[in-house]
């Protein structure tokens, strides 16, 4: 027997007898779904709903209630499909040693892991370090969990928004995220955001900008507070800070102290 090219030719197939089980594994071997049209009989048997999750985790909806309690059933569905995961018992969802077999298999099963289970660091932990934006689905007291955080914005910088605001403000784990995105620099607190080793961990490709003299004068000639980004050598370069000073006095808070702290050059502005 041919296995139905379509959907429909696979719901046909059942119509001819629900009853007949080559007929109903034939059909949910291609379209998956379509166990929804079986007997009851047949969403009941194990062998005819194992064939169908293996090719759409979500015909698990349509097997017998007693399927959504069975841990190996549920693991393979959400194998092919995590989101399987939401036709799921509640005792599964709230089931530790379950959840952490889960998001082995799928880190974003966490999405309906019990909202106990959302307290656990290490199951959280699992899931956060392959995918840093899971974050969002842990419990908020977690937010404020700096191990925790700082495994999540190793993964991505996109995870950083959802940390604590305490942990925004802590200069480590800012510039790990923003090392990894550098779209996260834009939820820092503002006095972060100028930040010269900030901003150059942001946009490690701009290095070589800022160590050329010639670049870096055009620069400040349009903005003179990005003198603070220059190399550590062109901001001894006399030269280039007088002619930053000469635009706005105040770069000089980016200049070296020795500079500063000279009466001489002062009188050169």
């Amino acid at each position: 027997m041919a296995s139905p090219p379509t959907f429909d030719d696979a719901v046909d197939l059942i119509w001819k007898d629900g009853t007949r089980r080559e007929y109903v594994i034939k059909s949910v071997s291609t379209f998956g779904r379509a166990l929804q049209f079986a007997a009851k009989e047949l969403r009941a048997d194990r062998e005819v709903v194992m064939t169908a999750i293996n090719q759409d985790g979500l015909a698990l909806q349509f097997a017998s209630p007693e399927f959504c309690h069975d841990d190996e059933v549920v693991l393979k569905a959400i194998g092919q499909n995590y989101r399987a995961l939401q036709f799921a018992s509640g005792n599964l969802l709230g089931n530790r040693e379950f959840m952490l077999r889960a998001v082995a298999s799928d880190e974003r099963s966490i999405e309906y892991a019990a909202v106990e289970l959302r307290e656990d660091p290490e199951l959280i932990g699992q899931c956060v370090v392959r995918n840093g934006r899971l974050l969002q689905h842990a419990s908020e007291s977690l937010w404020s969990n700096r191990e925790l955080v700082m495994q999540a914005v190793s993964q991505t910088g996109h995870a950083l928004p959802i940390a604590s605001k305490t942990l925004l403000e802590d200069r480590e784990i800012v510039r790990t995220a923003v090392a990894r995105n550098s779209s996260a620099l834009l939820c820092v607190p503002d006095g972060m955001r100028s930040d010269r080793e900030l901003c150059l961990c942001a946009a490690p490709d701009r290095h070589g900008q800022w160590c050329a003299k010639d670049r870096v004068l055009q620069e400040v000639a349009e903005e003179s507070s990005r003198l603070q980004f220059a190399s550590d050598e062109l901001r001894n370069d006399h030269d280039l800070l007088m002619s930053a000073a000469v635009h706005d006095i105040s770069v000089m808070q980016f200049a070296p102290e020795d500079f500063r702290n000279s009466r001489e050059r002062l009188r050169e502005l």
